[in-house]
């Protein structure tokens, strides 16, 4: 991802190598410095993926927005009462949803958005915008629910059963043209539990022998080094999928993308959307009802792996931890579903 313009008006688009662009909302006493340092802020192709920065950018746009209208037409005005009045605002804001009158800010969603405030606010103390971190001393909202309670912080919903994953498989045409690239992209995403971001970014080179197996290496969130080994249909539909991006005329060299975007035909990585757009079409030709699975996004597919591990096949904890690159073992313990389905209940493992 790229930074490939600055619109030097003083509405400001910043425009990303994938994605549409967005608008930046600005201070209405903002200078061209601090409009092009904060665009290279956001736009940060070393350490944010093309959806963490659309999630800075509309975090920042919202509290510059709430900011202006309170009068605020410089950073150097800013200070940590500002971040709190803003959080209270987002607490009371609501939606209707089938008659009912609901938060529309999640607990989580109110988290996310001061982390990239933080984010933000370090940075702009840092470079002299602002006096401190804003956020500094601010408490965080608390799940409403804690980890020892005995509930799920959250239910992960948006997963696919064993067999509903051998119906997206098995519903896909080997007479369609995007067979190979399909079927390869989709066996990345169940079969690996990559990330959005880590599978679409994948290069020919990231995939080697090692130890009488073939594995994945690459690098994962928070710059870490990752290595998945491949099952053998994983193997198999990567070496169909290669082979048919050769037979098309597609340079495949150690650098090229494993999967690159088709539609612009070029060596590019596959976009979010694309991605997405893989998964649900995949989804409807399976004839799957997702109405009551929530939402369905390309995290789905590691969402079932882990699932799976821990639920049908019982695989410690530690071991998908390790899978997932998760630095935390209670993140790893969202999927695991037996917390709320006693049928997986260790009291019947009781043999005194």
């Amino acid at each position: 991802m790229s930074l490939q313009r600055i619109n030097p008006s003083k509405d400001k688009f910043v425009t990303f190598s994938s994605g549409p662009k967005l608008e930046l909302v600005l201070f209405s006493d903002s200078d061209d410095s601090l409009i092009q340092r904060m665009i290279s802020f956001i736009v940060n192709k070393e350490t944010r993926s093309y959806l963490t920065a659309k999630t800075y950018l509309l975090s920042i746009n919202g509290f510059v927005t709430f900011l202006t209208k309170k009068g605020i037409e410089r950073p150097e005005q800013l200070c940590s009462d500002h971040v709190v009045a803003y959080v209270h605002y987002l607490k009371k804001q609501t939606k209707v949803i089938n008659g009912l009158t609901v938060p529309r800010y999640s607990t989580n969603s109110i988290r996310k958005i001061m982390s990239a405030i933080s984010s933000w606010s370090k940075w702009m103390s840092i470079k002299g915008f602002v006096k401190e971190d804003l956020c500094y001393g601010v408490e965080r909202p608390k799940e409403p629910v804690g980890s020892d309670s005995g509930k799920p912080k959250r239910n992960h919903k948006g997963y696919f059963t064993r067999d509903e994953i051998k119906k997206i498989f098995s519903s896909l045409d080997p007479k369609k043209d995007y067979y190979f690239y399909y079927k390869a992209i989709l066996a990345v995403g169940f079969y690996t539990g990559l990330r959005s971001t880590e599978l679409r970014n994948l290069k020919i080179k990231d995939i080697e022998h090692k130890d009488g197996h073939k594995v994945i290496n690459t690098t994962i969130k928070g710059g870490k080094y990752h290595e998945v080994p491949m099952s053998p249909f994983l193997v198999r539909s990567i070496d169909d999928h290669i082979e048919y991006l050769k037979e098309k005329g597609w340079n495949m060299s150690s650098e090229h993308y494993l999967f690159p975007s088709i539609k612009r035909k070029k060596n590019q990585a596959l976009s979010y959307e694309g991605l997405n757009f893989i998964l649900k079409k995949s989804v409807l030709l399976a004839g799957i009802d997702t109405s009551k699975k929530g939402s369905i996004s390309p995290h789905s597919m590691r969402s079932s792996l882990a699932t799976h591990l821990l639920n049908d096949q019982d695989v410690p904890l530690d071991r998908v931890q390790k899978l997932l690159g998760h630095s935390d073992a209670k993140t790893t313990q969202i999927y695991d579903r037996s917390v709320v389905n006693h049928d997986k209940s260790a009291i019947y493992k009781i043999d005194f």
